[in-house]
């Protein structure tokens, strides 16, 4: 919140002593107003220069420092001018600003609470200590603060700041209430409020598009309306908010995500590639802190986007056979954002494309050992899908305790059974076809793996699975028919024919068991049905002639014998008149 009350913070203390020193100052100042923080720099490290016991040039070197991301110089100037002037809140103030975004929050609390201790109903002070508490998670310590400064004088401003501490505490509920009371509170609080409640509630918000503290805000919104599913008003929301912030990391990486949802890759890695093949980084604490609307869950969204982008960038660049950029890309996200699990994925993709699949399968399960889901999904689900082949056994057996990732596992499942590793598929897809969206295809999955493994007790639970989601495949039922002939269950082919008259090889099928079960009761229209095989046709003869039935026997070989041919042709015949005698 640095970048509110700035005339405020730099009025009322220790006049100068140089004749040329205010005028300087005020030039400092203007620069600010301005949005010029180099310029201000200048001109109040001038203004130091020319009177060095003046404290308010340095107050104002600290905040330029600050507006210019340079935390750590900021602190250097501040330190020292807080023990010069102990007396004075303000520099506590600025003080802590500079050291929660060097991410000092300890020592940023200290210094709040240094400046409190002068004036615990200072609104920038207040806001500061609320900004730490925020960011740490200290939420119950951040409303008692705030119910201090209210004692201590009665503001509307007090409500503006609770907003945010209800929204982080999930109470939204409360939202419009502490609202109502916000109205009248400085100007910049009421919006900042509303904008925040809005956002939480997944309703759109009227802001400024092109100033800067809001461009979070409505980068939000964008995501908003994707994960609404409005992709096309998402991406013009993010189209003007990069025309208004075409240099901006985040809006590129808002503008890429959205796109590869919509499944245009093309312009998703344009945007990706716009966000990261550049120097200046997203550096997701410092802009929340230039922004000023930095909480603990909106800086774990942030980093979960960028880590998410940077993902599915490197992703395409293994997959497009980039993979030394994949690398690159990697190393650096690593570096910035620590080793998170969508990063593992992205680097399993990366070392499958250079022919180290040991390596990929072991990056892979770094990356789903994390339970949340999110690009992680994505980028493991394609890669078991696609090399179920060069899966060791080993790993697909870990899958199996894998928490949090029941797609992934179905499309390993996927991949190993079109792979003929219904074995390996089995364990995984029981553990998940009650977890995931779609369920007729993994209890498909279910039922074709455990047909390959001739697992007849699988297949049946799966059977009645099937037909429960309505997801049977014919093809599966005929394999089903077939490995259940080759274990002489003959009666169980019949009731399993009846329940599926459409199989392919199911007439056939059925006059084999019906043969094998020497149960004439209906074998010669099952014999003489379409689609019948010559020789189970033949078989059905010979039950009826050795039952005495030659009528129906010699009916049946009338109709067989033109369709068989060779060897098999002239025996037909020959039984034939046998049975015409």
């Amino acid at each position: 919140m640095f970048a509110l009350w700035i005339g405020v913070a730099l009025a009322g203390w220790t006049d100068p002593t140089h004749p040329d020193a205010g005028e300087v100052f005020n030039r400092g100042i203007e620069s600010l107003d301005a949005a010029d923080p180099s310029a201000a720099e200048a001109a109040f490290r001038e203004a130091a220069a020319l009177d060095s016991e003046w404290g308010r040039p340095r107050l104002g070197l600290g905040l330029s420092l600050l507006r210019q991301n340079r935390a750590s110089e900021a602190i250097r100037v501040l330190a020292p001018l807080a023990e010069d002037f102990p007396e004075q809140s303000m520099v506590w103030t600025h003080l802590s600003q500079a050291k929660f975004a060097a991410r000092d929050f300890p020592g940023a609390q200290e210094a709040a609470e240094r400046g409190l201790a002068l004036e615990p109903a200072d609104v920038l002070c207040v806001s500061a200590m609320v900004d730490v508490q925020l960011r740490t998670g200290a939420l119950d310590a951040a409303i008692a603060v705030l119910e201090a400064a209210a004692a201590a004088s009665p503001s509307p401003d007090w409500s503006c700041l609770r907003v945010r501490v209800a929204i982080e505490q999930g109470a939204l509920d409360t939202l419009d209430a502490l609202l109502a009371s916000c109205d009248g509170g400085d100007a910049a609080l009421v919006r900042n409020a509303w904008g925040a409640a809005s956002t939480a509630r997944g309703k759109p918000v009227t802001v400024d598009i092109g100033a800067a503290g809001h461009m979070v805000t409505q980068a939000n919104q964008a995501i908003m309306l994707l994960q609404q599913g409005l992709v096309e008003e998402a991406a013009a929301l993010a189209d003007r908010l990069i025309a208004a912030h075409p240099d901006d990391v985040r809006v590129h990486i808002v503008r890429g995500r959205i796109a590869y949802v919509a499944g245009d890759t093309s312009t998703a890695v344009r945007h990706f590639e716009e966000a990261f093949e550049r120097e200046d980084w997203v550096e997701v604490h410092g802009d929340g802190v230039r922004t000023g609307i930095l909480t603990q869950s909106q800086e774990q969204e942030w980093v979960a986007m960028s880590v998410g982008a940077a993902a599915t960038l490197a992703g395409v660049y293994a997959e497009t056979e980039r993979v030394p950029q994949a690398h690159t890309l990697l190393q650096r996200a690593e570096d910035r954002f620590g080793p998170h699990a969508a990063l593992h994925a992205a680097a399993a993709w990366a070392e499958m494309y250079s022919g180290r699949p040991a390596e990929a399968w072991d990056r892979l399960a770094r990356a789903l050992a994390d339970p949340q889901p999110g690009v992680v999904d994505t980028l493991a689900s394609e890669l078991l899908f696609q090399h179920a082949d060069s899966l060791p056994d080993a790993m697909a057996e870990l899958l199996v305790g894998i928490e949090g990732h029941p797609g992934v596992l179905l499309n390993a499942a996927v991949g190993l059974t079109n792979q003929g590793r219904g074995a390996l598929a089995l364990p995984l897809v029981d553990k998940v076809w009650q977890q995931v969206r779609d369920r007729s295809l993994a209890v498909g999955i279910g039922y074709t793996a455990a047909v390959q493994e001739r697992d007849l007790a699988a297949a049946e639970v799966w059977h009645d699975r099937a037909i429960a989601v309505d997801a049977v495949d014919p093809v599966t039922v005929r394999n089903h028919t077939a490995i259940l002939l080759d274990a002489d269950r003959h009666d169980a082919v019949l009731s399993l024919l009846g329940q599926h008259p459409g199989v392919p090889d199911g007439p056939t099928f059925r006059v084999v068991a019906l043969v094998e079960l020497e149960r004439t009761e209906g074998l010669e229209a099952a014999a003489l049905a379409d689609g019948v095989d010559p020789a189970a046709r033949f078989n059905a003869a010979v039950t009826f002639g050795n039952g005495g039935d030659t009528d129906a026997a010699v009916r049946v070989l009338e109709q067989t014998c033109p369709l068989m041919q060779g060897g098999n042709r002239v025996s037909c015949e020959e039984a034939l008149a046998a049975w015409t005698e």
